[in-house]
Formats: structure tokens, sequence, C-alpha cells
């Protein structure tokens, strides 16, 4: 983008990938370059052969546009035609717009998980249309195995998510894109291929940190239909709640909910119950007033049970105790038992069937005292089960998952409901959970398998730049160890540019590998990230 206002735009030309199978391949698809004054609202740029409707319309775009652009690519290469043609560049538009590809120009042995995917590249509503490459590919290699007829049903996995610091606040995390850093919500790899039994979906991440000025206080809880997260943060105005749709760009501030803490889900995921000002409260997430439910020092967390019961911990030591969601006097949930030498239980989460919960047991440290562990229990019992030794809360993760912490290591371990009880071996998610100062409590499950977790970014506050070869060798380079972020190397492979954290938040700086000088280019600004050469 240029000071005056003009962009200088490359267009590659999609169909110069054509050349050696598509006879129409001519010098109209070559690279072109031109710079247009973007001074008109909807101006269209690219060839149009291959503009996603929405691009035709002149609509805002994200990465589908490219799926699209890839199926008719995949079409004609398959076909050795246009997917879109027309006499003039209007005609080629509207047939985008309006007609739909040719597909029984394909040959008849192109396999059905390819048929499929290519026609689900090429649905006009991009809502509908494959989210995410990784799909194509995944596709592409498995054709073969995942044509008819297959049988098996594959386990449903939890979509993990990894982390990041933000500009020197601690960055929240949330499913789904392949590449660290890009926004758009990928849905389940394989959700489109519907004349195949689907595998195990692919696991898919992506980094969100929370708006600016605004410092993460909570752990992010995210709704039990996987669409929205919910988060405490501090900004100058002062505490409050933050909702982040998972299909939006920006989290918003939630009215009415100052001073909160703690939040957790209503199980239709409308509503959500909060701690402040001594009041455990509850907002529809569409707005209006948030309403008490009944006295309760902020503790630690709350769930909100399908039976319309609330468990919640009063303060950081005693039992649970349970209120009605429409409010009232609330009762002992659970009772601290002196064999186990814990001193309050914590952080519950209902199971699916809404009676049966879990909650964290913890304990003093010291010789002689007991260990931190999970529990289940349900509403009206008055004894327990212990599950596992663990760390900070537990979550449950549909189908038959218990996520729980071991240091600062999330596990997964399958868990059978009906029997209440753990099966198989524990097996680790992610690393370095945490939020600063030490409390571990900082995940959350949806019953679609998104999960959202925090990693306390002073847990690797030692890390170290090594070459790594094709067999898996490590070689350090000679490059002290420090707080270092989303390396590049140079094209002529002589530099690495990289973020480095400071006492004045991130700034870049460049390695040059020959000399061994080590170098800051960056010095004013709240924080620099993301170098790219």
């Amino acid at each position: 983008v240029r000071a005056d206002g003009t962009v200088k735009v490359l267009d590659f030309g999609l169909a110069k990938a054509l050349d050696t199978t598509a006879s129409r391949a001519s010098a109209e698809d070559s690279p072109t370059i031109t710079t247009p004054a973007m001074t008109q609202a909807g101006m269209i740029l690219g060839t149009a052969a291959y503009m996603a409707p929405e691009q035709a319309r002149g609509k805002p775009v994200d990465k589908r546009a490219d799926i699209w652009a890839f199926g008719v690519v995949l079409f004609e290469m398959l076909t050795g035609t246009r997917a879109f043609d027309g006499e003039d560049t209007t005609e080629v538009l509207g047939a985008v717009v309006r007609l739909e590809p040719n597909y029984s120009a394909l040959p008849a042995e192109v396999p059905a998980p390819v048929r499929t995917l290519l026609q689900s590249c090429l649905v006009k509503d991009p809502r509908r249309r494959v989210a995410d490459i990784s799909t194509a590919l995944f596709v592409l290699d498995k054709a073969a195995s995942l044509a008819p007829p297959a049988a098996a049903t594959a386990a449903t996995s939890v979509t993990s998510v990894a982390t990041a610091a933000h500009r020197g606040r601690v960055a929240w995390t949330v499913a789904s894109v392949a590449l660290l850093g890009m926004a758009a919500m990928a849905a389940p790899a394989l959700r489109y291929l519907r004349q195949s039994p689907p595998p195990e979906p692919a696991v898919t991440r992506f980094t969100i940190a929370p708006p600016n000025g605004v410092t993460l206080t909570g752990v992010p809880i995210v709704s039990p239909d996987g669409t929205r997260v919910v988060f405490a943060g501090a900004e100058s105005g002062g505490l409050g709640l933050y909702v982040r749709p998972l299909d939006a760009l920006e989290a918003q501030r939630l009215p009415a909910t100052e001073g909160a803490s703690w939040p957790f889900w209503s199980p239709d995921s409308k509503s959500i119950g909060f701690f402040s000002a001594d009041k455990l409260k509850k907002i529809d997430i569409t707005g209006g007033p948030a309403v008490t439910i009944c006295d309760a020092p902020a503790g630690r967390g709350g769930a909100w049970s399908s039976k319309g019961v609330i468990l919640f911990a009063p303060g950081t030591a005693g039992g649970l105790q349970q209120v009605s969601a429409a409010g009232g006097i609330p009762a002992p949930a659970t009772m601290l038992d002196p064999a186990t030498k814990a001193v309050s239980h914590r952080w519950p989460h209902f199971l699916p069937d809404g009676e049966h919960f879990l909650y964290a047991s913890m304990v003093t440290a010291g010789p002689g005292s007991g260990s931190n562990g999970v529990f289940v229990s349900s509403l009206g019992a008055t004894t327990s089960t212990f599950l596992v030794s663990a760390d900070g809360w537990a979550g449950y993760a549909h189908p038959g998952v218990l996520l729980f912490l071991r240091g600062t290591t999330l596990m997964r371990q399958p868990f059978d409901t009906t029997e209440l009880r753990l099966t198989g071996e524990p097996t680790p998610v992610a690393e370095a959970i945490g939020l600063p100062g030490g409390n571990s409590a900082a995940f959350s499950a949806s019953h679609t398998g998104v999960l959202v977790y925090v990693t306390d970014r002073q847990v690797a506050n030692n890390r170290r730049l090594v070459w790594v070869d094709r067999k898996g060798g490590v070689t350090p380079l000679a490059l002290a160890p420090g707080v270092y972020d989303s390396p590049a190397l140079s094209p002529n492979g002589q530099q690495v540019v990289l973020a480095v954290r400071d006492t004045t938040g991130e700034r870049i700086w460049v390695y040059d590998l020959a000399r061994g000088t080590f170098d800051k280019r960056t010095f004013d600004g709240p924080g620099d990230n993301f170098p790219i050469w």
C-alpha cells in the first residue's frame, strides 16, 4: 500500500498451473501487475474465472475464497475445461455467481471422496464451503482409504489449542486454524464428506489475544456449544466480563458485569454465571441487567447443571455449595473428608447427565499431607469417589475424555461416564498450562470438542534457537537462551529475525549466523512481533 492510497497488486493467475493439463491456458492467464486507485468501495481485484462468488460481488473475503480458487483449478485439472466460462469478464463473473460447474464432465474414474471434496470447495455460500486447505490435502492423500465401502467409525478427538503471550500480556487460544496467528475458524476437517464415514478430525489451532488495553485475569471458558468464549479481564474501567464469538474478530465487554470473576456458562450456552461484590449472579449474553442468585464470596469456580442447579466454591476453604439457578439459599453439596486432608473443594464441572459432577480436592503442602486429586460425586450424594491425582481442576470432553493437570501439563484419559471410572492410560495434550502467579486452573472444553487453554509464558522464558536436520538431529545456535518468539530465516539463509522480550516489551532483533552478531532493530511502541523478510 503506497502513501498516496494506491495498491500494487500481483495476480499470480492460478490458471498457469494448468499449462500441461488444460488446453485453454493462454496469455490472459499470465501474471499481471496493476496499480488501481483504491477509492471505490467494493472494488474487485483478481482473475475473474477464479474468483469466489463473494469476491465477485465485492464482499469481504477470507481464506475460503482461496479454497474456491483451489476447487476451480482442481476442476480444470480433472476435466481440461473451465469451471466457469464466458465471452468476457462480465459473463464469467455472472457464471461464477449464478451457475454450477458441469460435474458430468468429470472422468468416471475420479474417486467419490474427490468428487465430494470438489463440490464442497465450490459451494457458493462460504459458510458451507470447505474451510481449510488441510481438508483437501487429507482427502487427496487418503482418497483410496476414504472411498466406500468403509465402515469404521472414528473416535472424536478434543481439538487442542496453542497459546502465546501478546504484547506483554497472557494470550489465550481457541481451536482452530492450521497456522498460528490466522484468525478464521476452521470447521471439523471432514464434516463435508458426507458420502464417507468421517475419520478422526484433524487437530487445528489458532491464537487469540485479549482486546488492546485488556489484561486477562481469569480462565477463558468456552460455551457448551463451542461457539463463544467468556473471560474476566481488567482495563482502565476496572474488572469485567468479555465475550468472544468464535466467528468474530473481537471480544466485547458484557455490560453490567463490573468487578466480575470466575464466569461459567448455562447448559444452553445462553447465560453466564459469575461472582461480583460477594454475590453469585447471572446474565443473559444478549444483554439486560445482571440478576443476583444468592450471597456468595468469589471463590474458585462454578458449574451450571441441566437440572437447574448451580454448584460453586464459596471462598478458598471448605466444601462446595449448591443453589437453584432461579435463586435461593445455598446448601452444602460436598463435605471435606479428614482422610484426604483436603482444605477445599474447587472448580466443579458437571458431566453430561447433569447429575454427576467432577471437582478438585486441594490439600495443604508439607510433610504428611495428602495429594491434590479429582473426585466425582452426584447431587444429593453424601460420598465422593476418587478418580486421579491431579493439580488444579478437571474437565470432561465428549465423548468420554477426562482432562486434568499434572503440574503444568494438560493430560487426557479415557473416562467411562456410566461406570464413573477411568480407562486406558493418560496422555499429554499441551505443556506450560497456567495463569501467571501460579494459578494452574487454566483450561476448558466444550461438548463439541473445542478446547481452550492458557499458557503461562513465564514457564517457557529460557528458549534456545536450534537447527533441526531432516533426521531430527538438533544443533543449538551460539546464542544464549532468552524470551524468543516467531523466528524467521532470511531468504539467503544468512540471518534470523525474531522477537525478543525485555523489560520494555517485545522488540525485533536480527541474529547474523556468520558473524555471530545480535542487533536490536526496533525501539519504540508497546511491542513488536511476527517479523517476516
